[in-house]
């Protein structure tokens, strides 16, 4: 299986524009290299919280290497 690869903030707002106009998600998806079902779960994401963005993670922040 290949590794996921991130759609971008940018991406996912010129999807959901794109089905707005009434692009098919199979053709959204094509046109962004992704397969439909990722555009369907960006689809059900944005219709339940009208936002593109990703919700703030929890845990611990990463480690940034190289303090003081």
């Amino acid at each position: 299986m290949p590794p996921r690869q991130k759609v971008t903030t940018f991406n996912k707002a010129r999807a959901i524009a794109w089905l707005q106009d009434g692009v098919s998600k199979r053709e959204v998806g094509r046109r962004l290299g992704v397969s439909h079902s990722v555009v369907v779960r960006l689809h059900q994401k944005f219709q339940a919280t009208n936002s593109v963005l990703e919700r703030p993670k929890s845990g611990r922040p990463g480690f940034v290497k190289g303090g003081p």
